[in-house]
């Protein structure tokens, strides 16, 4: 008897162990999170923008994380949205999407309001990562725009990237902005602890919180119809494991 209550508490202990070792961490765990203004990766380095955003949403889960960032001052407004990949369990993880300049415009609800007039797209660098970028025009709202997506950071046997950053910013004003303009908004844009120092303080991935709600938060993110600001398709979910294998290497479907 004795020793069968010995070999059973081993069992229940190493099950607990095992369980205990598998147990998700609160910052891994999937949902939406809000953080503070001056908060989060994506930042602005100067005017007109500044570095704090309102609201500032982020999306994780154990493989993922995105960062959904207003910048707005009386004239201008920004959104963008960072994606990466996140390795808590494994690393064979990527983006599995691209995202044009034409969906990186039409995502967000300050642009689909009226009708867009796109300039020719154009290959910029910015901190060393590469972009495609564009001007646009909003003529019944007055303003003049530009939209830009980026990829990169792709593991060493896979094509597709672990990391995106895409975009658009807009102030008034009826002539498109030139590519010069356009490069240097862009310009000012970090990540920070990849292009941007880290500083003190920053949120990774908070803890999931019941105030504000999920409900809540998707809204803030998302926006409204007929609002202008959120990005009705966030979060985008776009994350998926790979097969690491040599047979397959470099091929994107692998």
């Amino acid at each position: 008897m004795g020793r069968s209550y010995v070999k059973g508490s081993l069992v229940v202990g190493l099950s607990l162990a095992v369980l205990a070792s598998c147990a998700i961490p609160d910052g891994a765990r999937s949902g939406l999170r809000a953080l503070a203004k001056s908060e989060g990766a994506v930042v602005f380095s100067g005017a007109p923008f500044g570095q704090a955003a309102d609201p500032r949403i982020v999306y994780a889960n154990s493989i993922e994380r995105e960062e959904y960032a207003l910048f707005k001052s009386p004239d201008r407004q920004a959104e963008l949205v960072y994606i990466t990949t996140r390795h808590i369990h494994i690393t064979n993880v990527v983006i599995d999407k691209l995202f044009s300049l034409d969906e990186t415009i039409s995502g967000f609800r300050f642009n689909q309001m009226q009708p867009v007039v796109s300039g020719t797209p154009f290959k910029l660098k910015a901190k060393g990562i590469g972009f495609w970028a564009k001007s646009y025009q909003l003529a019944k709202a007055n303003q003049t725009c530009g939209a830009f997506s980026g990829s990169w950071d792709a593991p060493g046997d896979e094509l597709r990237p672990s990391k995106v950053l895409f975009g658009y910013f807009c102030e008034t004003g009826q002539l498109p902005l030139t590519k010069a303009q356009i490069k240097s908004t862009v310009d000012k844009i970090g990540i920070r602890g990849i292009t941007a120092d880290a500083g003190d303080g920053i949120v990774s991935v908070p803890r999931l919180s019941e105030s504000p709600t999920q409900p809540v938060l998707r809204a803030q993110a998302q926006g409204q119809p007929g609002e202008r600001q959120g990005n009705s398709r966030f979060p985008y979910n776009v994350v998926r494991f790979y097969k690491q294998d040599e047979s397959c290497r470099f091929l994107p479907n692998c």
